[in-house]
């Protein structure tokens, strides 16, 4: 290759690199090369280590930084008595699921009580068994003797109500008749 034809393709890679069109000197290459930036020039970028994960590199204000931003795997969070913070400033490696609960309804919450935003509207029963009592009569003198052996709310048809199982015993002097029977009452 004649040295006319090699000058001739060095100016035009310069001029390609410098967007210029005017005609260069071989005088003028080692400076017009020097002054050719190579790879991104970086002076404005604004990144520092807290924008880039944990164990990457990157090039920001021509310098080489080592990110610092901690990641986290994905993970099931399962609701409970105190509250969980995923921190800020984490990258999510994965989703984040939060445990929901199908026995998480308002039938099933003491009224009055809300749990994560559901309002309760049971109310507080306890069965009570072996409630007894005695009764005196002033028939005759005779006495009846009652046991309740349970109650507790119920819902039939939509109603609701309180099932009370009782168990009369009538003793007079000369029999004792045992009668079972079921109360219902209403409840809003």
């Amino acid at each position: 290759m004649e040295l006319k034809a090699l000058f001739q393709r060095i100016a035009a890679a310069i001029r390609d690199k410098e967007g210029s069109a005017a005609p260069i000197r071989a005088a003028d290459f080692p400076d017009r090369i020097s002054a050719i930036t190579t790879g991104t020039d970086t002076s404005d970028a604004t990144a520092g280590p807290g924008d880039i994960l944990a164990g990457k590199t990157a090039y920001a204000g021509g310098q080489r930084l080592t990110g610092s931003i901690a990641a986290r795997a994905a993970q099931t969070i399962t609701p409970g008595p105190a509250e969980q913070v995923i921190p800020a400033g984490l990258y999510l490696d994965g989703a984040q699921t939060v445990q929901g609960d199908g026995n998480l309804s308002a039938e099933n919450i003491r009224k009055g009580v809300t749990l994560f935003g559901v309002e309760g509207s049971s109310i507080d029963w306890k069965d009570y068994k072996n409630v007894k009592g005695t009764a005196y009569t002033t028939i005759n003198g005779e006495f009846a003797q009652f046991a309740v052996t349970t109650a507790r709310p119920v819902e039939e048809d939509g109603t609701k109500k309180i099932r009370i199982n009782i168990e009369l015993t009538l003793m007079t002097k000369t029999a004792e008749i045992t009668k079972q029977s079921e109360i219902y009452v209403e409840y809003v």
